[in-house]
Protein backbone atom coordinates (compact mmCIF):
# COMPACT_ATOMS: atom_id res chain seq x y z
CA UNK A 1 0.00 0.00 0.00
CA UNK A 2 1.52 3.25 -0.94
CA UNK A 3 1.36 5.79 2.19
CA UNK A 4 3.22 8.50 0.13
CA UNK A 5 1.64 12.08 1.40
CA UNK A 6 2.06 14.27 -2.39
CA UNK A 7 0.76 17.90 -2.31
CA UNK A 8 -2.97 18.92 -3.14
CA UNK A 9 -3.80 22.06 -5.54
CA UNK A 10 -2.98 25.66 -4.34
CA UNK A 11 -6.55 27.19 -2.35
CA UNK A 12 -5.49 30.36 -3.34
CA UNK A 13 -5.10 30.32 -7.65
CA UNK A 14 -8.22 29.45 -9.18
CA UNK A 15 -8.83 26.41 -11.07
CA UNK A 16 -7.32 26.66 -14.53
CA UNK A 17 -9.47 25.40 -17.79
CA UNK A 18 -7.33 24.78 -20.39
CA UNK A 19 -10.36 24.45 -22.84
CA UNK A 20 -9.70 20.54 -23.07
CA UNK A 21 -10.85 19.47 -19.75
CA UNK A 22 -14.34 19.08 -18.76
CA UNK A 23 -16.13 22.28 -18.95
CA UNK A 24 -18.76 21.00 -15.93
CA UNK A 25 -16.28 20.38 -13.55
CA UNK A 26 -14.61 23.13 -14.03
CA UNK A 27 -17.38 25.13 -13.36
CA UNK A 28 -18.23 23.96 -10.23
CA UNK A 29 -14.60 24.11 -9.27
CA UNK A 30 -14.48 27.63 -10.05
CA UNK A 31 -17.85 28.57 -8.54
CA UNK A 32 -16.46 26.96 -5.38
CA UNK A 33 -13.67 29.21 -5.27
CA UNK A 34 -15.20 32.48 -5.68
CA UNK A 35 -17.57 31.48 -3.09
CA UNK A 36 -14.81 30.55 -0.91
CA UNK A 37 -12.92 34.16 -1.31
CA UNK A 38 -16.24 36.15 -1.04
CA UNK A 39 -19.91 35.35 -1.23
CA UNK A 40 -20.56 38.88 -2.10
CA UNK A 41 -18.29 38.19 -5.42
CA UNK A 42 -19.73 34.99 -6.35
CA UNK A 43 -23.52 37.35 -6.42
CA UNK A 44 -21.99 39.86 -8.36
CA UNK A 45 -20.60 37.46 -10.98
CA UNK A 46 -23.83 35.77 -10.69
CA UNK A 47 -26.79 38.56 -10.80
CA UNK A 48 -24.18 41.59 -11.61
CA UNK A 49 -23.65 45.03 -9.94
CA UNK A 50 -25.04 48.31 -10.67
CA UNK A 51 -22.20 50.03 -12.59
CA UNK A 52 -22.23 53.91 -11.77
CA UNK A 53 -22.42 55.73 -14.66
CA UNK A 54 -20.56 58.89 -13.18
CA UNK A 55 -16.99 59.66 -13.89
CA UNK A 56 -14.28 57.99 -11.26
CA UNK A 57 -13.25 61.37 -10.39
CA UNK A 58 -16.67 61.40 -9.02
CA UNK A 59 -16.73 58.06 -7.69
CA UNK A 60 -18.05 57.85 -3.37
CA UNK A 61 -17.32 55.15 -1.08
CA UNK A 62 -20.35 53.21 -2.19
CA UNK A 63 -19.19 53.47 -5.96
CA UNK A 64 -15.39 52.38 -5.33
CA UNK A 65 -16.97 49.60 -3.22
CA UNK A 66 -18.50 48.40 -6.15
CA UNK A 67 -16.01 48.82 -8.81
CA UNK A 68 -13.46 47.20 -6.13
CA UNK A 69 -15.81 44.16 -6.06
CA UNK A 70 -16.35 44.14 -10.00
CA UNK A 71 -12.61 43.90 -10.83
CA UNK A 72 -11.78 41.25 -8.17
CA UNK A 73 -14.82 39.17 -9.92
CA UNK A 74 -13.74 39.62 -13.35
CA UNK A 75 -9.85 38.88 -12.43
CA UNK A 76 -10.20 35.67 -10.78
CA UNK A 77 -12.32 34.87 -14.30
CA UNK A 78 -9.80 35.78 -16.69
CA UNK A 79 -6.64 34.53 -14.50
CA UNK A 80 -8.93 30.83 -14.67
CA UNK A 81 -9.01 30.81 -18.53
CA UNK A 82 -6.91 29.83 -21.13
CA UNK A 83 -5.60 32.39 -24.15
CA UNK A 84 -8.47 31.14 -26.72
CA UNK A 85 -11.24 31.87 -24.06
CA UNK A 86 -9.42 35.15 -22.93
CA UNK A 87 -9.94 36.19 -26.71
CA UNK A 88 -13.10 35.22 -26.92
CA UNK A 89 -14.47 37.31 -23.53
CA UNK A 90 -12.39 40.44 -24.48
CA UNK A 91 -15.37 42.83 -25.20
CA UNK A 92 -17.30 41.83 -22.22
CA UNK A 93 -17.35 44.96 -19.65
CA UNK A 94 -18.41 43.27 -16.57
CA UNK A 95 -18.29 39.76 -14.77
CA UNK A 96 -21.68 38.91 -15.14
CA UNK A 97 -21.12 39.25 -18.96
CA UNK A 98 -17.91 36.87 -18.56
CA UNK A 99 -19.81 34.67 -16.67
CA UNK A 100 -22.94 34.53 -19.37
CA UNK A 101 -20.66 34.01 -22.01
CA UNK A 102 -18.78 31.02 -20.81
CA UNK A 103 -22.23 29.49 -19.83
CA UNK A 104 -23.50 30.18 -22.88
CA UNK A 105 -21.32 30.04 -25.51
CA UNK A 106 -18.31 27.75 -24.42
CA UNK A 107 -20.32 24.32 -25.02
CA UNK A 108 -23.49 24.47 -26.99
CA UNK A 109 -24.97 21.49 -24.99
CA UNK A 110 -25.23 24.39 -21.54
CA UNK A 111 -26.91 26.93 -23.88
CA UNK A 112 -29.56 24.61 -24.54
CA UNK A 113 -30.32 23.72 -21.13
CA UNK A 114 -30.59 27.23 -19.57
CA UNK A 115 -33.71 27.30 -19.57
CA UNK A 116 -34.24 31.14 -19.74
CA UNK A 117 -31.57 31.44 -23.45
CA UNK A 118 -32.93 31.74 -26.38
CA UNK A 119 -31.09 29.57 -29.08
CA UNK A 120 -32.13 29.97 -33.35
CA UNK A 121 -29.77 28.53 -35.89
CA UNK A 122 -30.57 30.96 -39.07
CA UNK A 123 -29.51 29.26 -42.36
CA UNK A 124 -28.00 30.91 -45.81
CA UNK A 125 -24.48 30.85 -47.37
CA UNK A 126 -24.37 35.20 -46.31
CA UNK A 127 -22.09 36.54 -43.96
CA UNK A 128 -23.60 38.20 -40.74
CA UNK A 129 -25.90 40.85 -41.42
CA UNK A 130 -23.94 43.80 -40.02
CA UNK A 131 -21.24 42.41 -42.33
CA UNK A 132 -19.94 46.06 -43.88
CA UNK A 133 -19.90 44.04 -47.36
CA UNK A 134 -23.39 42.50 -47.10
CA UNK A 135 -26.77 43.24 -48.59
CA UNK A 136 -28.67 43.61 -45.32
CA UNK A 137 -28.42 46.52 -43.24
CA UNK A 138 -26.91 46.28 -39.82
CA UNK A 139 -30.15 45.87 -37.16
CA UNK A 140 -28.44 47.61 -34.29
CA UNK A 141 -31.05 49.85 -33.41
CA UNK A 142 -33.57 47.15 -33.90
CA UNK A 143 -31.51 45.07 -31.08
CA UNK A 144 -31.53 47.70 -28.89
CA UNK A 145 -35.35 48.43 -29.42
CA UNK A 146 -35.62 44.53 -28.28
CA UNK A 147 -37.05 43.19 -31.67
CA UNK A 148 -37.50 39.30 -31.89
CA UNK A 149 -34.82 38.08 -33.79
CA UNK A 150 -37.39 36.06 -35.57
CA UNK A 151 -37.84 39.08 -37.41
CA UNK A 152 -33.81 39.48 -38.51
CA UNK A 153 -32.88 38.25 -41.98
CA UNK A 154 -31.89 34.09 -41.90
CA UNK A 155 -27.88 34.67 -43.04
CA UNK A 156 -26.31 32.60 -40.67
CA UNK A 157 -24.82 28.94 -41.42
CA UNK A 158 -27.05 26.75 -39.52
CA UNK A 159 -23.85 24.21 -38.80
CA UNK A 160 -21.13 26.93 -37.96
CA UNK A 161 -23.37 29.65 -36.44
CA UNK A 162 -25.43 30.31 -33.69
CA UNK A 163 -27.20 33.17 -32.05
CA UNK A 164 -27.76 33.24 -28.36
CA UNK A 165 -29.83 35.80 -26.92
CA UNK A 166 -30.00 36.09 -22.82
CA UNK A 167 -31.35 38.40 -20.74
CA UNK A 168 -29.77 38.95 -17.23
CA UNK A 169 -31.99 40.49 -14.43
CA UNK A 170 -30.96 43.81 -14.46
CA UNK A 171 -31.99 44.51 -17.76
CA UNK A 172 -28.77 43.74 -19.66
CA UNK A 173 -29.63 42.39 -23.41
CA UNK A 174 -26.92 40.45 -24.64
CA UNK A 175 -25.82 39.09 -28.59
CA UNK A 176 -23.68 36.61 -29.30
CA UNK A 177 -22.82 34.71 -32.25
CA UNK A 178 -20.75 31.45 -32.29
CA UNK A 179 -19.62 32.75 -28.83
CA UNK A 180 -18.31 36.05 -30.12
CA UNK A 181 -20.00 39.08 -28.48
CA UNK A 182 -22.21 41.88 -30.29
CA UNK A 183 -23.71 43.85 -28.26
CA UNK A 184 -24.27 44.74 -24.34
CA UNK A 185 -26.80 47.23 -23.45
CA UNK A 186 -27.86 48.27 -20.15
CA UNK A 187 -30.82 49.93 -18.99
CA UNK A 188 -33.31 51.38 -21.27
CA UNK A 189 -31.99 49.72 -24.32
CA UNK A 190 -34.83 51.62 -26.71
CA UNK A 191 -33.80 54.79 -26.09
CA UNK A 192 -31.26 54.82 -29.23
CA UNK A 193 -34.23 53.93 -31.27
CA UNK A 194 -36.56 55.95 -29.90
CA UNK A 195 -34.83 58.85 -30.21
CA UNK A 196 -33.45 58.48 -34.14
CA UNK A 197 -35.04 55.55 -35.22
CA UNK A 198 -38.61 56.66 -34.72
CA UNK A 199 -37.92 60.39 -35.87
CA UNK A 200 -35.96 59.83 -38.60
CA UNK A 201 -38.95 56.94 -40.02
CA UNK A 202 -41.22 59.90 -39.98
CA UNK A 203 -39.32 62.75 -41.57
CA UNK A 204 -38.78 60.17 -44.43
CA UNK A 205 -42.70 59.35 -44.51
CA UNK A 206 -43.25 63.59 -44.73
CA UNK A 207 -39.86 64.28 -46.83
CA UNK A 208 -38.54 66.32 -44.46
CA UNK A 209 -34.89 66.61 -46.00
CA UNK A 210 -33.14 69.17 -43.68
CA UNK A 211 -34.40 67.93 -40.27
CA UNK A 212 -33.45 64.28 -41.12
CA UNK A 213 -30.01 65.58 -42.68
CA UNK A 214 -29.43 66.87 -39.63
CA UNK A 215 -29.83 63.47 -37.63
CA UNK A 216 -28.10 61.72 -40.51
CA UNK A 217 -24.93 64.00 -39.88
CA UNK A 218 -24.94 63.50 -36.06
CA UNK A 219 -25.32 59.78 -36.62
CA UNK A 220 -23.76 58.65 -39.75
CA UNK A 221 -25.20 54.82 -38.97
CA UNK A 222 -28.59 55.90 -39.74
CA UNK A 223 -28.31 56.37 -43.49
CA UNK A 224 -27.82 52.62 -43.75
CA UNK A 225 -28.87 51.23 -40.90
CA UNK A 226 -32.33 49.40 -40.23
CA UNK A 227 -34.57 51.83 -39.17
CA UNK A 228 -37.89 50.08 -37.91
CA UNK A 229 -39.26 46.33 -38.06
CA UNK A 230 -39.16 44.51 -41.39
CA UNK A 231 -35.50 45.94 -41.32
CA UNK A 232 -36.55 48.97 -44.03
CA UNK A 233 -33.38 51.93 -44.71
CA UNK A 234 -34.31 55.71 -44.62
CA UNK A 235 -33.94 54.74 -48.46
CA UNK A 236 -36.64 52.07 -48.33
CA UNK A 237 -39.12 54.59 -46.47
CA UNK A 238 -38.70 57.27 -48.77
CA UNK A 239 -38.88 55.69 -52.01
CA UNK A 240 -42.06 53.98 -51.11
CA UNK A 241 -43.38 57.45 -49.98
CA UNK A 242 -42.51 59.14 -52.88
CA UNK A 243 -40.75 61.38 -51.41
CA UNK A 244 -38.51 62.16 -54.61
CA UNK A 245 -36.38 64.96 -52.89
CA UNK A 246 -35.59 62.87 -50.02
CA UNK A 247 -34.29 60.27 -52.29
CA UNK A 248 -32.40 62.44 -54.52
CA UNK A 249 -30.50 64.16 -51.51
CA UNK A 250 -30.15 60.62 -49.94
CA UNK A 251 -28.59 59.37 -52.83
CA UNK A 252 -25.80 61.78 -52.56
CA UNK A 253 -24.42 60.48 -48.86
CA UNK A 254 -25.18 56.81 -49.76
CA UNK A 255 -22.16 54.73 -51.39
CA UNK A 256 -23.44 52.49 -53.88
CA UNK A 257 -23.57 49.32 -51.48
CA UNK A 258 -26.11 51.14 -49.42
CA UNK A 259 -28.29 51.26 -52.22
CA UNK A 260 -28.68 47.91 -52.89
CA UNK A 261 -29.27 46.85 -49.23
CA UNK A 262 -32.42 44.57 -48.61
CA UNK A 263 -35.08 44.18 -46.26
CA UNK A 264 -36.24 41.39 -43.99
CA UNK A 265 -37.94 40.25 -47.04
CA UNK A 266 -35.02 40.73 -49.82
CA UNK A 267 -36.61 44.00 -51.23
CA UNK A 268 -34.38 46.66 -52.70
CA UNK A 269 -35.35 50.12 -52.00
CA UNK A 270 -35.52 49.99 -56.27
CA UNK A 271 -37.79 47.14 -55.96
CA UNK A 272 -39.98 49.50 -53.65
CA UNK A 273 -39.76 52.38 -55.83
CA UNK A 274 -40.96 50.23 -59.08
CA UNK A 275 -44.25 48.82 -56.77
CA UNK A 276 -44.75 52.36 -55.75
CA UNK A 277 -45.03 53.58 -59.77
CA UNK A 278 -42.57 56.59 -59.21
CA UNK A 279 -40.32 56.54 -62.24
CA UNK A 280 -37.91 59.71 -61.06
CA UNK A 281 -37.04 58.00 -58.25
CA UNK A 282 -36.60 54.80 -60.31
CA UNK A 283 -34.26 56.71 -62.82
CA UNK A 284 -32.27 58.25 -59.79
CA UNK A 285 -31.37 55.31 -58.45
CA UNK A 286 -30.58 53.68 -61.78
CA UNK A 287 -28.33 56.36 -62.80
CA UNK A 288 -26.80 55.51 -59.62
CA UNK A 289 -26.15 51.39 -60.59
CA UNK A 290 -27.22 50.35 -63.49
CA UNK A 291 -27.39 46.78 -62.31
CA UNK A 292 -30.60 47.96 -60.30
CA UNK A 293 -33.42 46.55 -62.42
CA UNK A 294 -31.90 43.15 -62.28
CA UNK A 295 -31.05 42.38 -58.51
CA UNK A 296 -34.05 40.42 -57.36
CA UNK A 297 -36.37 40.68 -54.58
CA UNK A 298 -38.53 38.55 -52.35
CA UNK A 299 -39.24 35.50 -53.92
CA UNK A 300 -36.71 36.01 -56.56
CA UNK A 301 -38.57 38.60 -58.13
CA UNK A 302 -37.21 41.54 -60.25
CA UNK A 303 -38.64 44.94 -59.93
CA UNK A 304 -40.40 45.63 -63.01
CA UNK A 305 -42.34 41.84 -61.60
CA UNK A 306 -43.31 43.85 -58.84
CA UNK A 307 -44.04 47.20 -60.43
CA UNK A 308 -46.51 44.58 -63.05
CA UNK A 309 -48.00 43.18 -60.51
CA UNK A 310 -49.09 46.66 -58.95
CA UNK A 311 -50.74 47.18 -61.81
CA UNK A 312 -48.57 50.07 -62.64
CA UNK A 313 -48.46 50.42 -66.41
CA UNK A 314 -45.90 53.12 -67.35
CA UNK A 315 -43.98 51.87 -64.55
CA UNK A 316 -43.89 48.02 -66.21
CA UNK A 317 -43.15 50.03 -69.53
CA UNK A 318 -40.52 51.75 -68.10
CA UNK A 319 -38.53 49.32 -66.44
CA UNK A 320 -38.57 46.60 -69.36
CA UNK A 321 -36.86 48.70 -71.67
CA UNK A 322 -34.17 49.81 -69.28
CA UNK A 323 -33.91 45.95 -68.01
CA UNK A 324 -31.16 43.28 -69.04
CA UNK A 325 -33.70 40.95 -70.20
CA UNK A 326 -30.80 38.26 -70.69
CA UNK A 327 -31.10 37.50 -67.17
CA UNK A 328 -34.59 36.71 -67.69
CA UNK A 329 -35.67 32.85 -67.67
CA UNK A 330 -38.68 30.88 -69.35
CA UNK A 331 -40.53 31.06 -65.64
CA UNK A 332 -39.57 35.23 -65.35
CA UNK A 333 -41.25 35.72 -68.96
CA UNK A 334 -44.08 33.82 -67.96
CA UNK A 335 -44.78 35.79 -65.24
CA UNK A 336 -44.51 38.97 -66.03
CA UNK A 337 -46.80 38.12 -69.41
CA UNK A 338 -49.67 36.77 -67.40
CA UNK A 339 -49.02 39.40 -64.50
CA UNK A 340 -49.83 42.25 -67.83
CA UNK A 341 -52.74 40.19 -68.24
CA UNK A 342 -54.12 40.05 -65.11
CA UNK A 343 -53.40 43.99 -64.20
CA UNK A 344 -54.69 45.08 -68.28
CA UNK A 345 -51.25 46.10 -68.96
CA UNK A 346 -52.56 44.61 -72.38
CA UNK A 347 -49.88 46.62 -74.55
CA UNK A 348 -46.78 45.38 -73.14
CA UNK A 349 -48.53 41.95 -72.91
CA UNK A 350 -48.44 42.33 -76.63
CA UNK A 351 -45.12 43.60 -77.48
CA UNK A 352 -43.68 40.48 -75.56
CA UNK A 353 -45.81 38.55 -77.76
CA UNK A 354 -44.35 39.56 -80.64
CA UNK A 355 -40.87 39.54 -79.41
CA UNK A 356 -41.03 36.31 -78.13
CA UNK A 357 -43.75 34.08 -79.76
CA UNK A 358 -43.58 30.78 -77.25
CA UNK A 359 -45.35 33.45 -74.83
CA UNK A 360 -48.23 32.62 -77.13
CA UNK A 361 -48.60 29.37 -76.13
CA UNK A 362 -47.39 29.83 -72.25
CA UNK A 363 -49.77 28.58 -69.68
CA UNK A 364 -50.57 30.44 -66.22
CA UNK A 365 -50.71 28.29 -62.91
CA UNK A 366 -54.46 27.54 -63.85
CA UNK A 367 -53.27 25.72 -67.20
CA UNK A 368 -54.06 28.61 -69.02
CA UNK A 369 -53.19 30.55 -72.10
CA UNK A 370 -53.64 34.13 -72.96
CA UNK A 371 -56.06 33.77 -75.66
CA UNK A 372 -58.40 31.61 -72.63
CA UNK A 373 -57.84 34.84 -70.05
CA UNK A 374 -58.61 37.45 -72.48
CA UNK A 375 -61.50 35.13 -74.07
CA UNK A 376 -62.85 35.09 -69.98
CA UNK A 377 -63.34 39.17 -70.21
CA UNK A 378 -66.00 41.00 -72.09
CA UNK A 379 -63.83 43.75 -73.53
CA UNK A 380 -60.55 43.01 -72.61
CA UNK A 381 -58.79 46.15 -74.69
CA UNK A 382 -61.22 48.79 -72.85
CA UNK A 383 -61.57 47.30 -69.87
CA UNK A 384 -57.81 48.36 -68.34
CA UNK A 385 -54.36 49.84 -69.32
CA UNK A 386 -53.35 49.04 -72.62
CA UNK A 387 -49.78 50.36 -72.88
CA UNK A 388 -47.61 54.23 -72.39
CA UNK A 389 -49.70 55.59 -75.32
CA UNK A 390 -53.24 54.49 -74.07
CA UNK A 391 -53.01 54.69 -70.48
CA UNK A 392 -56.90 55.36 -68.82
CA UNK A 393 -56.41 53.76 -65.61
CA UNK A 394 -57.14 55.77 -62.30
CA UNK A 395 -53.56 55.89 -61.73
CA UNK A 396 -52.70 58.19 -64.99
CA UNK A 397 -56.22 60.09 -64.43
CA UNK A 398 -54.45 61.02 -60.69
CA UNK A 399 -51.40 61.94 -62.28
CA UNK A 400 -52.99 63.90 -64.91
CA UNK A 401 -55.54 65.55 -62.66
CA UNK A 402 -53.49 66.03 -59.22
CA UNK A 403 -55.31 69.67 -58.65
CA UNK A 404 -59.12 68.33 -59.04
CA UNK A 405 -59.21 66.36 -55.94
CA UNK A 406 -57.52 70.28 -54.18
CA UNK A 407 -60.22 72.64 -56.51
CA UNK A 408 -63.21 69.83 -55.61
CA UNK A 409 -62.41 70.15 -51.89
CA UNK A 410 -62.28 73.82 -51.94
CA UNK A 411 -65.59 74.41 -53.71
CA UNK A 412 -67.18 71.76 -51.57
CA UNK A 413 -66.28 73.72 -48.49
CA UNK A 414 -67.32 76.69 -49.85
CA UNK A 415 -70.86 75.21 -50.65
CA UNK A 416 -71.03 73.79 -47.18
CA UNK A 417 -70.70 76.73 -45.36
CA UNK A 418 -72.55 79.09 -47.00
CA UNK A 419 -75.65 76.29 -46.91
CA UNK A 420 -75.28 75.84 -43.69
CA UNK A 421 -74.91 79.34 -42.42
CA UNK A 422 -78.51 79.62 -44.52
CA UNK A 423 -79.54 77.28 -42.38
CA UNK A 424 -78.59 77.97 -39.36
CA UNK A 425 -80.34 81.58 -40.06
CA UNK A 426 -83.73 79.45 -40.95
CA UNK A 427 -83.41 77.17 -37.88
CA UNK A 428 -82.99 80.38 -35.51
CA UNK A 429 -85.80 82.14 -37.92
CA UNK A 430 -88.38 79.25 -37.48
CA UNK A 431 -87.59 78.32 -33.44
CA UNK A 432 -87.95 82.45 -32.72
CA UNK A 433 -91.57 82.01 -34.03
CA UNK A 434 -92.86 79.02 -32.16
CA UNK A 435 -91.66 80.85 -28.66
CA UNK A 436 -93.85 83.82 -29.73
CA UNK A 437 -97.28 82.40 -31.16
CA UNK A 438 -99.41 84.77 -32.96
CA UNK A 439 -102.81 86.10 -31.34
CA UNK A 440 -100.79 85.24 -27.86
CA UNK A 441 -101.91 82.65 -25.00
CA UNK A 442 -104.81 82.16 -23.34
CA UNK A 443 -104.01 83.99 -19.43
CA UNK A 444 -106.39 81.31 -17.67
CA UNK A 445 -105.39 77.89 -19.84
CA UNK A 446 -101.95 78.58 -21.50
CA UNK A 447 -103.57 77.40 -24.63
CA UNK A 448 -102.90 79.50 -28.04
CA UNK A 449 -106.16 81.94 -28.63
CA UNK A 450 -106.23 80.30 -32.29
CA UNK A 451 -105.40 76.95 -31.55
CA UNK A 452 -109.11 75.79 -33.19
CA UNK A 453 -108.16 78.20 -36.32
CA UNK A 454 -107.36 76.15 -39.82
CA UNK A 455 -104.43 78.92 -40.46
CA UNK A 456 -103.14 78.58 -36.88
CA UNK A 457 -102.61 74.52 -37.39
CA UNK A 458 -100.98 75.20 -40.74
CA UNK A 459 -98.40 77.71 -39.28
CA UNK A 460 -97.27 74.81 -36.42
CA UNK A 461 -96.90 72.49 -38.90
CA UNK A 462 -95.06 74.12 -41.09
CA UNK A 463 -92.77 75.83 -38.24
CA UNK A 464 -92.06 72.45 -37.26
CA UNK A 465 -91.09 70.93 -40.52
CA UNK A 466 -88.75 73.99 -41.18
CA UNK A 467 -87.09 73.70 -38.10
CA UNK A 468 -86.45 69.78 -38.69
CA UNK A 469 -85.56 70.04 -42.29
CA UNK A 470 -83.04 72.91 -41.43
CA UNK A 471 -81.45 70.98 -38.69
CA UNK A 472 -80.99 68.06 -40.59
CA UNK A 473 -79.27 70.17 -43.21
CA UNK A 474 -76.76 71.89 -40.73
CA UNK A 475 -75.50 68.30 -39.81
CA UNK A 476 -75.47 67.32 -42.72
CA UNK A 477 -73.66 70.06 -44.54
CA UNK A 478 -71.29 69.93 -41.06
CA UNK A 479 -70.64 65.91 -42.11
CA UNK A 480 -69.23 67.92 -45.51
CA UNK A 481 -67.22 69.68 -43.59
CA UNK A 482 -65.72 67.36 -41.81
CA UNK A 483 -64.71 64.62 -44.67
CA UNK A 484 -61.41 63.60 -45.14
CA UNK A 485 -61.61 64.56 -49.14
CA UNK A 486 -60.15 61.20 -50.70
CA UNK A 487 -60.65 60.41 -54.26
CA UNK A 488 -63.07 57.81 -53.67
CA UNK A 489 -64.84 60.55 -51.24
CA UNK A 490 -66.02 62.17 -54.70
CA UNK A 491 -67.45 59.39 -56.51
CA UNK A 492 -70.62 58.84 -54.41
CA UNK A 493 -70.10 59.99 -50.74
CA UNK A 494 -69.48 63.83 -50.60
CA UNK A 495 -72.45 64.32 -53.88
CA UNK A 496 -74.98 62.32 -52.21
CA UNK A 497 -74.45 64.77 -49.13
CA UNK A 498 -74.64 67.38 -51.14
CA UNK A 499 -77.94 66.45 -52.79
CA UNK A 500 -79.48 66.03 -49.82
CA UNK A 501 -78.46 68.69 -47.83
CA UNK A 502 -79.69 70.56 -50.48
CA UNK A 503 -83.10 69.27 -50.48
CA UNK A 504 -83.53 69.31 -46.99
CA UNK A 505 -82.79 73.04 -47.26
CA UNK A 506 -85.04 73.35 -49.93
CA UNK A 507 -87.96 71.55 -47.74
CA UNK A 508 -86.79 74.43 -44.50
CA UNK A 509 -87.02 76.92 -47.03
CA UNK A 510 -90.57 76.62 -48.36
CA UNK A 511 -91.81 75.64 -45.23
CA UNK A 512 -90.61 78.71 -43.48
CA UNK A 513 -92.08 80.93 -46.24
CA UNK A 514 -95.87 79.32 -45.69
CA UNK A 515 -95.27 79.44 -41.60
CA UNK A 516 -94.19 83.32 -41.91
CA UNK A 517 -97.03 83.81 -44.37
CA UNK A 518 -99.88 82.37 -41.74
CA UNK A 519 -98.25 84.08 -39.09
CA UNK A 520 -98.22 87.55 -39.88
CA UNK A 521 -102.05 86.83 -41.08
CA UNK A 522 -102.34 85.38 -37.31
CA UNK A 523 -100.71 88.45 -35.89
CA UNK A 524 -102.62 90.94 -37.92
CA UNK A 525 -106.55 90.53 -37.18
CA UNK A 526 -109.07 91.92 -39.42
CA UNK A 527 -110.93 90.76 -43.00
CA UNK A 528 -107.92 88.26 -43.20
CA UNK A 529 -109.24 86.35 -40.46
CA UNK A 530 -113.14 86.13 -41.30
CA UNK A 531 -111.80 84.01 -44.08
CA UNK A 532 -110.48 81.87 -42.10
CA UNK A 533 -112.99 81.43 -39.31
Amino acid sequence: MDTTIIEGRCISKPPYWDGTTNFDEWKESIIIFIQSIDFKLWLVTKNGSKIPTKPEDKFNEKDMKIMEQEAKAKYILRCALNPDALQRISGCQTAKEIWEKLNNVVTQSDTESESDVYSTPLVSPAPPAWSSDDTNPNPEFLEEADYPLSRYPHNYEADTDIIFVKRDGIGYHIIYIHGYLLTSIGDNPENRFLKLCVPLYKLALEGNWPEANCMILKEQKLKNYAIATGMPTVLHIAAGANQIHFVEELLKVLVDNDITLRDIKGNTAFCIAAAAGNIEIVDLMFQRNRQLPVIRGGDGQTPIHFAALQGRCKMTSHLYDITDKRCFGNEDWNLLFFRCIYTGIYGLALKMVKERDTLAFARDVNKETALHLLAQIEMPLDSGCHGPEHDHNPELFSNEHKNLRENGESWMKKTAKSCMLIATVIATGVFAAATSLPGGTNDDTGKPNYLKKTPFLVFAISDAFAFISASTAILIFLSILVSHYGEYDFYKSLPLKLIFGLITLFISITNIISSTYYWRNLSKPGKNMIMYK
